[in-house]
């Protein structure tokens, strides 16, 4: 990921500190890669609470806010050089999930996710008559059952 400096500051937005830039960057990176980055962005939010004023926080959480989207943007859409807004996103998603007639995160199509049910079930059903069959031949061959009661012979 690009590392990206504070931002100046203008009449309308405060200059954060590099302390509180620093303790954000710090809360961020040690934080368990399980927990997702949602819960990086609020690690750090949370490490710089204390440095920052509230309008200096408010900027941090803005800025937080607009990677989140720039980083959703990248992993529906891949690299691209423009700014999209959220509700452009959600649009996108909603549409998709229209045209899927279900959820965007699903793994399969739901018409792969039912030929792969049939078919799994077709082998189940294909080997337990294999088993039945070749429990068939070793009473024969045995002359009496394998297993008393569980298969008789032919």
């Amino acid at each position: 990921m690009k590392q990206t400096s504070p931002t100046p500051a203008t009449a309308d937005t405060p200059m954060i500190s590099d302390a509180a830039v620093e303790a954000f960057r710090a809360a961020f990176a040690s934080r368990d890669s399980n927990l997702g980055y949602a819960n990086h962005i609020r690690a750090g939010l949370a490490a710089a609470l204390p440095l920052v004023s509230r309008s200096e926080h408010v900027q941090l959480a803005s800025e937080a806010h607009a990677r989140l989207i720039q980083q959703l943007d990248v992993s529906l859409n891949g690299e691209s050089s423009t700014t999209p807004l959220l509700i452009d996103l959600v649009a996108q998603c909603a549409e998709e999930a229209r045209r899927r007639g279900g959820p965007v995160l699903r793994t399969m199509h739901l018409a792969a996710r039912d030929q792969l049910a049939k078919d799994l079930a077709s082998v189940a059903a294909s080997a337990n008559a294999a088993s039945t069959q070749a429990l068939r031949i070793m009473s024969l061959a045995c002359g009496g059952p394998v297993h008393p009661g569980t298969v008789e012979p032919v």
